[in-house]
């Protein structure tokens, strides 16, 4: 890999998402003193729901644009221009489909409202920051997010604690954020100036779609594993039991950060690989990224457990039994993600399409035979298994193409680590929680780091 290049990328992901998570951390403490479980868990529903409607309306062709904008031979204002006009026009639709349901079922004006714009606003904000990407522009990508999650933790921070609005606040926030990241790319890079006749290639689009339709397809299925559990909570419990719910899911935000830095960057440079090449390194990056993201998980547990006591006295301090299976879910999902490049690079989307479908098979047996016994643990139990089912299914599938063997012996006693340290931090004090925190990033920071070495202490290598 190229050590410049992929630097950079890092780089850029790391700055644009260090401030996010860690804003977004401490949102987690003012949502549980300022906003109800009933609230939060109607607007995570919605977020919930961005996964399978922001996908299907817009083809996922965002993964094209990296396929086809990182491919040299092909022409970037062509992909941009085509793609773009392509964007503007399913948002168009999506607005008027889902004015037309609203109305029809009397769900009344200022709520709908910020669901549409939600929707409509955050496919295109997508499409914009994919546009930085294969242009190279990743100062402007690193800008555009940070001052947009600025902006969105200012306003809902002032709204909440001032204002005292909830559900509103929480809505407006984010759309404010989200508008104002796509404003600074477009006032930077002009998107919307590479809409002209001469870049628009309906060939082009098309094969752009075929690429993508797979994806789209995967994305709305990994929804079963990732949104309906948010859906089934809502629905089959209450609305106070789902925001209960996701406000233990938000801690994950630990594990996203690390891998939305490395993953990102990883997925797009290796795309660029030759083949050879590609085969070459694919099983060892994998190893270090797996034995990293459970350490990860580890150390990020204790942490999480002195949170928890500091909100204590809320309705949400009953959530932390979910965390340690949440977190282990989404390790798996993590490094399903990564496998799943396997597939891009050879084009057999088909295959991540196989896996995620035998995932939700398994999670919604797992869900429907459990949620009337254990209710909320039944669903978090669900996803567990389902990502367990995708990420071994995966697995055997990538081997068709590459060699990649997970270090069987070091994952499993990393994985044994996890369970002793999560079983401990639930039942000890919070003082001990600091001391549990402070002894496992002494004793576990060498897996940690070495997924960053791996990039950086090779001065003599092109790639890794």
């Amino acid at each position: 890999m190229e050590k410049a290049r992929l630097l950079k990328r890092v780089n850029s992901y790391f700055i644009s998402n260090t401030l996010t998570k860690v804003f977004s951390f401490c949102l987690v403490i003012l949502y549980a003193f300022y906003i109800s479980p009933d609230n939060f868990g109607d607007y995570e529903y919605v977020q919930s729901l961005i996964n399978i409607v922001v996908p299907f309306s817009f083809l996922s062709i965002w993964e094209a644009i990296l396929k086809f904008g990182l491919d040299e031979k092909v022409n970037k204002q062509k992909v941009i221009g085509t793609s773009a006009i392509f964007t503007l026009g399913m948002a168009v639709i999506l607005t008027i489909v889902c004015i037309t349901y609203f109305c029809f079922n009397n769900s009344g004006i200022l709520i709908p409202t910020f669901v549409t714009l939600t929707f409509v606003i955050d496919g295109i904000r997508i499409m914009w920051q994919h546009y930085l990407k294969i242009l190279n522009k990743y100062d402007v990508y690193v800008k555009s997010s940070v001052i947009g999650n600025v902006v969105s933790i200012a306003s809902v921070v002032i709204m909440v604690v001032c204002f005292r609005l909830q559900l509103v606040a929480l809505f407006v926030s984010s759309l404010l954020g989200t508008i104002t990241s796509i404003c600074i790319i477009e006032f930077k890079e002009h998107i919307l100036a590479y809409i002209k006749k001469n870049n628009i290639d309906l060939s082009m689009l098309n094969n752009m779609i075929k690429y993508s339709m797979p994806l789209v397809i995967a994305a709305i299925l990994t929804w079963g594993i990732t949104g309906l559990s948010k859906f089934v909570i809502q629905n089959y419990i209450s609305d106070e039991a789902n925001g209960i719910y996701s406000f233990a899911h938000k801690f994950t935000i630990i594990i996203t950060f690390i891998s939305t830095i490395l993953g990102a960057a990883i997925a797009e440079e290796m795309l660029t690989f030759s083949k050879d090449k590609f085969n070459k390194e694919f099983a060892n990056v994998t190893n270090k990224l797996t034995n990293g993201y459970i350490t990860l998980g580890i150390i990020a547990m204790p942490l999480i457990m002195i949170v928890y006591k500091i909100i204590e006295k809320t309705k949400y301090y009953e959530s932390k039994k979910y965390v340690p299976l949440l977190i282990l879910y989404f390790i798996f999902l993590t490094l399903v993600n990564h496998i799943s490049i396997v597939f891009k690079k050879y084009s057999k989307n088909k295959y991540s399409l196989l896996a995620t479908l035998i995932g939700v098979v398994v999670t919604i047996m797992v869900m429907f035979l459990s949620i009337r016994r254990v209710g909320v643990l039944g669903v978090v139990l669900a996803q567990f298994s389902g990502a367990l089912t995708m990420l071994i299914t995966s697995l055997i599938f990538a081997r068709k193409y590459v060699k990649v063997r997970i270090n069987n012996v070091k994952t499993v006693l990393l994985l044994l680590a996890y369970i002793l340290f999560s079983t401990a931090t639930l039942m000890v004090n919070w003082y001990l929680s600091i001391a549990l925190f402070l002894f496992t990033i002494f004793v576990f920071k060498d897996n940690i780091l070495d997924i960053f070495k791996e990039y950086k202490g090779r001065k003599n290598e092109e790639s890794i």
